[in-house]
């Protein structure tokens, strides 16, 4: 037998070996593989679902996965080009224990009031002096985190995609995924170098909805808009704004329906026959809504990273702009 076939034959019987230890190790999301109609018989098949099961998913050529696990994150705690944010909600937590190396950024910081209208996403010039403080440059990974089960994460992916930022990605199930996961904490404050984050030359605004372009689909069409808040905000049962209800037209799911129990996201496959029963699909112009811009980001990456669809944008402003408008139209109850 020649040398390269003892190579190859070497090479089988090792990944036959390792794809069937895989196999075992991983039996619930094979099975789930199983049931989406997919035979798993062949080296083939099994060699590509290790693959699926083992590695970060990358969702794109070229481009990193943007929804990270905790072992993903443990293996990768020393590169250097690597920044973790933990932007749960207050700092106290951040005090008592964190992931080592994370920095805390409060969430609220990438807010501002835009010509009297709260919590708009701040200005880019704003933006990259906070990340440059954090010593986030345009060539660092950045990994978020919050809470399990937390739309602040997604916000900040949304607002890094705003500047174009293409290396970030979501810790998948929050801190309490890392303890549960019995990985090491701390309570020291990471050392970091402040860098220079240069403004963008273009905004990508391909991802971000305006008053105007909303209001274009509200009377035109040309778009779907998704309003993803509790269903008695979206139906004007309850609410702090002005006026109670949901921009007409829109349509309801809450964020929260994306998720399981302990904040992981739910099975792709079930994720994507849900919002295709709505009538979300992969080809319509998809604008995300909620009361502030936050739930709607969680939407927003749900689709565009765990689902790809292309054509999805954030509307920031969502009802907290919209309801204050008088001449704007609102819809109660559970019609568009």
């Amino acid at each position: 037998m020649s040398l390269v076939a003892d190579i190859f034959m070497l090479l089988t019987n090792t990944l036959q070996t390792i794809s069937t230890t895989v196999l075992k190790a991983h039996a619930p999301s094979v099975r789930r593989y199983s049931m989406a109609g997919f035979k798993i018989r062949s080296l083939p098949v099994v060699l590509m679902l290790v693959l699926t099961l083992t590695t970060s998913p990358v969702w794109a050529a070229g481009q990193e996965a943007k929804v990270v696990g905790t072992q993903w994150l443990q293996d990768n705690l020393s590169r250097p080009d690597i920044r973790i944010v933990d932007v749960r909600s207050s700092v106290a937590d951040y005090w008592q224990s964190h992931i080592p190396g994370a920095v805390y950024m409060n969430p609220e910081v990438m807010r501002l009031a835009d010509r009297g209208v709260p919590v708009k996403l701040l200005p880019p010039e704003a933006l990259v002096i906070m990340l440059g403080k954090m010593g986030i440059d345009p060539k660092t990974m950045v990994v978020v985190y919050a809470e399990a089960g937390d739309f602040k994460g997604p916000y900040l992916v949304w607002a890094l995609d705003y500047l174009g930022h293409k290396r970030v990605a979501v810790m998948e199930g929050g801190f309490s995924k890392w303890q549960k996961d019995g990985f090491l904490i701390t309570q020291d404050y990471p050392e970091i170098v402040a860098k220079v984050y240069p403004r963008p030359e273009k905004l990508h605004h391909e991802v971000r909805a305006s008053l105007d372009e909303v209001k274009k689909v509200v009377v035109s069409g040309g778009a779907m808009i998704l309003d993803v808040r509790p269903v008695e905000l979206y139906t004007g049962e309850k609410g702090p704004w002005k006026r109670k209800g949901h921009i007409k037209g829109s349509l309801s799911r809450f964020w929260g329906e994306d998720l399981t129990t302990d904040g992981m996201w739910k099975d792709r496959v079930e994720l994507k026959a849900a919002y295709e029963k709505l009538g979300v699909t992969p080809e319509k112009q998809i604008i995300t809504s909620c009361g502030q811009g936050q739930m709607s980001a969680h939407t927003y990456f749900t689709l565009k990273y765990l689902l790809n669809y292309p054509n999805v944008r954030n509307y920031d402003g969502s009802f907290n702009e919209w309801s204050n408008i008088k001449d704007l139209p609102v819809e109660t109850g559970m019609t568009p």
